[in-house]
């Protein structure tokens, strides 16, 4: 740290190198360069002021021409500023002397100080280097467009442009004088560079005092650590050092506002200039001339954002030295002490600003204006106000006659949906699809006529909203930001719900037309007369009673349904857009009301003022809440009731058209998604207003209890009879805020975003009801799955199929042979041999797991008792059939999964080199060396004939089985251990439910459990037994590909084999997803034992007889027994010993790097 902050000296004396080419630097008196350079500038002003009198009339040239004038006007006023101020000659001087000097008390100080240093020194640096580059390049873009351009039109006098836009006054068409004057303006470049420069010595001084306020801060805070001999010299200290930062801020506020003035109005003006002629030649093919100005307006707004910024510096900067003084044990000094510190924090009230005239402070706040803020929150009530005028639904200005057509038209809709509904009652599909149309459709009925009801209330309610966005009713610019902050909540799900109502309604309406278009015509159906039928379709099931027989009435009945789409839309959204707004709009009040109780003085008397307008601020938003809380209560109820049957219906929907496959599916499959989404999209929006209702209530709950209780109750003895009416006011407020406001649902609900979790555990439920059963029929399907794979190579055990495994075996040796041979030959080339070695571990592995399933008579008698569990489904309940399908389903999606992707991958690895022979030029593709074959291994003959070498490239061909047999026999592993954890999981179940039964069944009950406890057991050692010594053989093969490949692309990173590494980085992902699906499996196994413990002492064992508690007793022994996967009968496969796999791999990867 101390070297670095040797370095702050030097953005002095860089700044002062830049100036002093000018003799701007005030500590340097150069006049002649001055004189100079002030000419040069005053010239330069001459030619381009005429230059703007000649294009008056032409908008495009005059608008170049103010661009670059107003910008070399700024620097001109702020190099006389620099050059001819005393003051700030002054302020460099102190600044200079106190860097110098570095009065750091410790090194905490040091640190704070360089940190605003550093970014002075970033700034600087970066934007002086920035500047010379664009200014540069600006410069010379003349001359490049002129490079670019052919001989016949460089010939051409138009194309001899200035880089700045000035009269000459001479002629420049010669080429020779075209030169002169181009070399005439270059000075210019260091005037630009000057701009920038003034602008870093203004963040310089700027970060210098709020590094000083810092380190003020800093002090005030621990100033409790000095005795009080000394307390008073280090308040004496503060005291001066204040002063001084005080005198150096407004030292460069004096100095610099006339000057932040003009950049303040010249940039807002070359900003607006800007975007003017960009948004009026957008269509214009200017685009070069598009960018200019678009750059011109990217940097005037950078530099206001910058002043904006340093400024809302300083003031934070003050405001942290006046929470340093509350923030110190004053109240354990001297009293004088205390008066001393509190004439501090009076005048540290005193906030210290960056201004601009004296009248413009600059802030981020003030980067902004406060009331455009609130005209464009107001934008969404104006939203929600042409939304409910199409229903004829706006509260201040109804329209019955606009209502009764729409509500009219609506009802008689409704009520046919209903009669088909009632009509095909007994057809369970028929009636999933009606009600997945005619429950949003009665949540729309209600929220019309909820609006309806209610028109008057909530016109009231809008009508006392509306008077808050007026600038007047707010005292800071926090109060504006925070309530703004809940419109702009209000605003993003405004546009959500538009964009998804539009495409949920369309999606509707157009299904129909798109499955048409996706059959080339209305669908057909073949009757059990061999009659074809077409099917008219229709976009809702309303009842009809008229038959559809032609396309004519099918058009007609298509057509007059249309008004429907748009009706559901604007009832859809109508009541939720203007409820979440009004919600919003309470919330935000809710937290200014917070920030005025806070900021409520309670050590003074007279306090009944603000008191009293607090109360009724309050009164004032419990009222407008209570309405919209009475007037949405139906509302909310229709959605939640609605919201949880839909998301199951929709559900259900989805998975039975999927599985189905048909034709046409996609439609409905998109029309469904986003029914859905729409639907947890409102859900979550009511969800979301009901929490940060409740949320500005507690937090108005917590202030008005520390600021306004506590006070109360502290004084409240020693000044009974003392203004009695403040203390009054205090109780009553501290006593109405315990009733909090909410969103109920129906009067018993509510919301709130735990709500939004109970509903989609409800919909899950009704959801997992309905298609449960008939998912648990296909269990089966992954043990026919498997045996399809294996019985092609006669791996199967239960298919003694010898001449197919025979065969199978003896390629797979012939294979070994030649991969281990080319290991022998690639000895001593380290790439060589862990490519070939990766491969040859993985192939050995699937060889012992293939011989292991095939010769393995354990294993079939476990597959066998298994598959007879399956088939017989000694299920209780249907909450045992549940709990069993889900590690089953776990189990599905795994094998289909991971089979699937293994192919996909051998595959793309075999077909690699060919795919690489493609894509060469043909003189690399008659070489030999680029005749790769898909392993490494030494074939014993010549491939570089091309007849051998395909022939050879073809034999290679079923190690793609090979991997995928490798991969099944993992999935059989994982098939059968999850069957396990079911029947565990299960028997943890029974255990736990046994106080449903008699105490006469009690003792057949407890002997169920411990056969089906043993045979669990058996069935757990009997897979370890199976599958220990295959496990250890890939833990430690997968361990040492981790590590090789590891180390591989470690030691290879810096080589531009960059294909080579990412196939070395898949192989170590591949070998550590396998070690943590085995230690996930084993440590399922695991969790279910102690499950299985839990159970039995959750069960009601202290009811029983004794010989039952002996009994449970020794069953709750024999459970303390844990059930392991494991490697070799050493290593146990839990996640606690990942971390010892990885530990490892990392341990062979650092004794490879050690000895090779």
């Amino acid at each position: 740290l101390q070297n670095k902050v040797d370095y702050i000296e030097d953005l002095f004396v860089y700044l002062e190198r830049i100036f002093s080419v000018g003799g701007i630097w005030p500590s340097e008196r150069s006049y002649v360069r001055f004189a100079i350079y002030i000419t040069y500038f005053i010239h330069y002003f001459i030619m381009a002021f005429t230059e703007f009198y000649n294009v008056f009339g032409n908008l495009e040239l005059m608008v170049m021409s103010l661009v670059e004038t107003i910008a070399h006007i700024m620097t001109f006023s702020i190099m006389w500023l620099i050059r001819c101020s005393n003051l700030l000659k002054i302020i460099i001087d102190e600044i200079k002397k106190d860097i110098a000097e570095r009065k750091f008390e410790n090194s905490e100080e040091e640190i704070i100080y360089y940190n605003y240093n550093r970014i002075s020194k970033i700034f600087t640096y970066g934007s002086n280097v920035g500047m010379l580059i664009t200014i540069s390049l600006l410069y010379f873009r003349p001359l490049m467009y002129l490079a670019i351009t052919n001989q016949a039109l460089r010939n051409s006098t138009e194309l001899l442009t200035l880089p700045y836009r000035i009269h000459s006054f001479f002629d420049t068409t010669n080429l020779r004088t075209y030169t002169l004057m181009y070399l005439y303006l270059f000075p210019m470049i260091y005037i630009a560079i000057c701009h920038m420069a003034a602008i870093c010595l203004v963040v310089v001084l700027v970060f210098h005092i709020c590094g000083e306020l810092a380190i003020l801060s800093y002090r005030i805070r621990h100033i409790g650590e000095n005795s009080q001999i000394i307390l008073v010299h280090r308040i004496r200290n503060i005291i001066r050092m204040h002063l001084k930062i005080i005198w150096m801020a407004k030292s460069v506020d004096n100095t610099f506002n006339l000057i932040l003035l003009d950049e303040l109005f010249g940039n807002s003006v070359v900003l607006a200039i800007s975007l003017y002629y960009v948004m009026m030649n957008l269509d214009i093919s200017e685009i070069p001339t598009c960018f200019t100005f678009i750059f011109f307006a990217i940097t005037a707004l950078v530099m206001l954002f910058g002043y904006c910024l340093i400024g809302d510096q300083l003031a934070q900067q003050c405001i942290s030295v006046q929470n340093a003084y509350y923030q110190c044990n004053w109240y354990q000094m001297p009293l004088s002490f205390r008066k001393c510190l509190l004439i501090c924090m009076i005048r540290g009230q005193v906030i210290l600003y960056l201004t601009a005239g004296r009248f413009y402070i600059f802030s981020l706040n003030s980067f902004t204006d406060d009331q455009k803020d609130l005209d464009r929150a107001a934008k969404v009530l104006f939203w929600n106000k042409r939304l409910m005028s199409t229903l004829g639904l706006w509260p201040i200005q109804s329209n019955d006659l606009i209502f009764s057509i729409n509500f009219g038209y609506f009802t008689l809709l409704l009520i046919l949906e209903y009669l088909d509904f009632f009509l095909y009652i007994g057809d369970f599909e028929h009636v999933i699809m009606n009600l997945t149309e005619n429950i949003a459709f009665v949540q729309m009925f209600v929220r019309m006529s909820t609006l309806r009801l209610y028109n008057d209330e909530i016109g009231e309610v809008i009508m006392e909203a509306m008077k808050d966005f007026d600038k007047a009713n707010y005292k800071t610019t926090e109060e504006i930001k925070t309530f703004i902050t809940y419109y702009a909540k209000s605003r993003i799900f405004f546009k959500l719900m538009m964009v998804f109502v539009t495409i949920t309604a369309s999606s509707y309406y157009l299904t129909p037309i798109l499955i048409i278009l996706g059959n080339g015509g209305l669908p057909e159906i073949v009757t059990n007369e061999n009659v074809t039928q077409i099917i008219y379709l229709l976009p809702y099931r309303f009842h009809l009673f008229y038959a559809i027989e032609n396309i004519r009435t099918y058009t007609i009945t298509y057509v007059w349904q249309m008004p429907f789409a748009f009706i559901s839309a604007f009832g859809q959204s109508t009541a939720d857009c203007i409820m979440i707004t009004l919600v919003f709009h309470i919330c935000g009040q809710m937290s200014v009301l917070a920030l005025r109780i806070n900021n409520i003085d309670t050590e003074v008397y007279d306090c009944g003022p603000e008191m009293r307008h607090v109360m009724f601020m309050h009164v004032r938003l419990l009222r407008m809440g209570k309405i919209i809380g009475k007037a949405f209560s139906a509302t909310l109820l229709a959605h939640l009731l609605g919201a949880t049957c839909l998301v199951s219906i929709l559900g259900y929907q989805m998975l039975t058209n999927l599985s189905k496959g048909e034709t046409g599916v996609v439609p409905l499959l998109v029309k469904f998604f986003i029914f859905i989404f729409l639907v947890l999209l409102i859900l979550y929006a009511h969800c979301t207003v009901g929490e940060n209702l409740l949320t500005e209530i507690k937090k108005e709950l917590h202030i008005i209890y520390n600021k306004i209780c506590v006070p109360y109750l502290s004084t409240i003895f020693c000044c009974f009879f003392h203004n009695v009416n403040n203390h009054f006011y205090r109780v009553l407020k501290c006593v109405r805020s315990q009733k909090p406001l909410c969103l109920i649902a129906g009067k018993f609900t509510m919301f709130c975003l735990s709500t939004l979790t109970d509903v989609l555990k409800t919909s899950m439920g009704y959801l997992s009801n309905i298609i449960l059963q008939n998912k648990i029929d296909r269990i089966e399907d992954l043990f026919v799955h498997l045996e399809r794979i294996f019985s092609i190579g006669g791996i199967w055990p239960f298919k003694q199929t010898y001449i197919r495994f025979a065969i199978y075996i003896s390629y797979f040796t012939l294979y070994l042979i030649m991969a281990y041979t080319d290991f022998y030959d690639a000895f001593g080339n380290l790439e060589l041999m862990v490519m070939n070695l990766v491969e040859t571990m993985a192939y050995s592995m699937t060889c012992l797991l293939v011989w292991l399933i095939r010769c393995s008579n354990l294993l079939k008698l476990l597959i066998h008792v298994i598959k007879k569990d399956m088939v017989e489904r000694k299920f209780e309940n249907f909450e045992e059939e549940r709990i069993y399908y889900n590690y089953n389903f776990i189990s599905k999606i795994f094998s289909y999964g991971s089979i699937v992707g293994m192919f996909i991958t051998v595959v793309l690895l075999y077909f690699r080199p060919l795919v690489y022979l493609l894509t060469i030029n043909q003189a690399s593709r008659n070489n030999t060396e680029s005749f790769m074959l898909p392993y490494r291994i030494h074939p014993f003959f010549d491939i570089s004939n091309t007849h051998t070498y395909i022939l050879m490239y073809l034999c290679l061909f079923p190690l793609i089985y090979f991997s995928i047999c490798h991969m099944a026999a993992i999935c059989l592993m994982v098939i059968l251990v999850f069957h396990i954890c079911g029947e565990l999981s299960i028997l943890a179940y029974r255990i736990r439910h046994i106080k449903e039964y008699s105490q006469t069944m009690i003792v057949d009950r407890i002997r169920s459990f411990v056969r089906m406890h043993l045979k669990i057991i058996w069935m757990a050692k009997s897979m370890d037994d199976t599958f220990n010594l295959i496990l250890l053989d890939e833990l430690v093969g997968n361990s040492v590909v981790l590590a090789i490949s590891l180390y591989y692309v470690i030691m290879n990173l810096d080589v531009s084999e960059i294909a080579t590494c990412c196939t070395f980085i898949f192989f170590a992902i591949i070998a550590l997803v396998m070690l943590f699906g085995y230690c996930l499996i084993g440590d399922q196994l695991t969790q279910q034992c102690l499950s299985v413990q839990d159970a039995y002492y959750e069960c009601n064992w202290y009811e029983m007889p004794l010989d039952c508690k002996k009994c449970l007793l020794i069953c709750m022994i024999r459970g303390q027994v844990m059930l392991y996967l494991t490697a070799g009968k050493f290593y146990i496969f839990s996640l606690n010993s990942f971390t010892d796999v990885i530990k490892t791999s990392l341990a062979y990867l650092s004794m490879l790097r050690t000895l090779l």
